[in-house]
């Protein structure tokens, strides 16, 4: 018995998406570092200067012993930052020195730290210059 119809379809074929023969090369771009000119100091009434300038905004800044700007961070960091650099000469900071930091720098070879106001610090050892604005 012979069917009364018979389905017949064509199908098209896309033509095949032609490859790429070359590929996009990645190019990594670092991230734009702004330019820092270094900040040198001449004396320590530049340095009481810097404590102004921080005035309010809880950073402190560590300068090494050419008195050249080397970093500047929060006050909360100033312990951690201090355990890892080294060459510092002088540390200035809106914070209030402790005996914390006062060993630290002192073991790190720092030779002046200025500060807002000094907390309970009973041993102050020698070759280490404390400054402070208030006398509390």
């Amino acid at each position: 018995m012979e069917k009364p119809y018979q389905r017949t379809a064509t199908i098209e074929q896309k033509p095949e998406r032609a490859e790429r023969t070359e590929k996009a090369e990645r190019i990594e771009v670092a991230p734009i570092q702004p330019v820092v000119q270094p900040v040198v100091i001449a004396n320590k009434d530049d340095l009481w200067k810097e404590l102004e300038e921080l005035g309010n905004t809880l950073k402190a800044r560590f300068y090494n012993s050419g008195m050249e700007r080397v970093k500047e961070m929060q006050v909360r960091d100033v312990i951690k930052a201090l355990e890892e650099v080294t060459d510092v000469h002088a540390i200035v900071f809106d914070g209030i020195v402790t005996q914390r930091l006062v060993d630290l720098a002192h073991n790190k070879g720092v030779k002046t730290i200025i500060g807002v106001k000094i907390g309970n610090v009973n041993k102050k050892p020698e070759g280490l210059e404390i400054m402070t604005k208030s006398k509390s």
